[in-house]
């Protein structure tokens, strides 16, 4: 028990308010009430047990105290619990506002800025801006833009209630030039498909001939040849791409030397035909002079002579 707590005091105020006698009967009885079931058997009071905060060493004077001492203990023992709950709830709230401004902290600090006139700000804004009148909540945002700084035609949205006028002809002449737009491209796409088609007939056709059998091999070069000049014909393009390549231009310098050797060869049996026919026509065969022709050599001489002058060109 508590040092200071006045048992006999607390006896005669328990007492004082007990009834000083019993009620009198009433002049008729009252009906017999039917039989009532069994009571269900009832669980201790709460102010039976000993207080939690009160302290251990006093436990064993508490079964001495009357009942009216307990249960009023006990009421003002809950009473005080009672009393600290607000308190409680305050606390959590404090710790959630606190948790909430944590990280902010050191950028209200920086600026002065008080951080409960914050909170109060922005509720108030949040508050003119859901339930405020339309020219509330319009004055709200010009004030935020000119507080912020901020261009209001950055952001490329009419003001409330001033949608602009629009000249009924212009929304006509607006739709005859879509129209006409929607035209001009169809026709567009058209002729581009036309065109498509004619150049891939015209690759096609020039790609069959025997004289371009080197077009395969060297289609990605006659591709990049053609894309950085549009002005370029097919068939300059493919002439310069077999030459870019080397393995086509190896082909072309073979077969050049080749044409050419076989046109000297020619030339030399016109010319050995010419001179037999000649001689067969004179009466008397005259010996060659030192000063005719020499002999232009073989073909290979001619081949080599030929190959070695197109390296020297490449």
């Amino acid at each position: 028990m508590p040092p200071d707590f006045d048992l006999n005091s607390a006896m005669d105020s328990v007492a004082a308010d007990l009834p000083t006698s019993l009620p009198e009967p009433e002049s008729e009885p009252a009906a017999p009430a039917p039989p009532a079931a069994p009571a269900p058997e009832k669980a201790e009071p709460a102010w039976k047990a000993y207080p939690k905060t009160w302290k251990p060493e006093h436990a064993a004077h508490w079964d001495s105290l009357p009942d009216a001492v307990k249960e009023e203990a006990y009421r003002r023992e809950d009473d005080f619990h009672k009393g600290l709950e607000p308190y409680k709830t305050k606390a959590q709230m404090g710790e959630r506002w606190e948790r909430l401004l944590k990280p902010h902290e050191e950028v209200l600090q920086r600026y002065g800025v008080d951080p409960e006139q914050l909170i109060g700000n922005l509720l108030q804004a949040q508050m003119r801006l859901s339930l405020g009148k339309p020219e509330e909540r319009v004055a709200l945002i010009k004030q935020l833009l000119n507080e912020y700084k901020i261009d209001p035609s950055a952001l490329g949205a009419q003001p409330v209630g001033e949608a602009p006028y629009v000249d009924p002809a212009l929304t006509t002449l607006q739709s005859e030039i879509s129209e006409v737009k929607s035209a001009l491209n169809a026709e567009q796409q058209r002729r581009a498909t036309e065109l498509r088609k004619q150049a891939a007939a015209e690759v096609e056709s020039f790609r069959a001939d025997k004289a371009n059998d080197l077009f395969d091999q060297a289609a990605n070069e006659i591709g990049q040849i053609l894309k950085s000049d549009p002005k370029i014909t097919l068939a300059e393009a493919y002439e310069r791409a077999t030459w870019m390549n080397p393995d086509t231009r190896a082909i072309r310098m073979e077969r050049e030397v080749k044409a050419k050797a076989a046109a000297a060869e020619k030339a030399e049996r016109e010319r050995a035909e010419k001179a037999a026919a000649a001689s067969r026509g004179s009466v008397r065969a005259t010996p060659r002079s030192s000063s005719a022709t020499a002999p232009v050599g073989t073909m290979e001489d001619t081949m080599r002579e030929t190959l070695a002058a197109m390296r020297a060109r490449s």
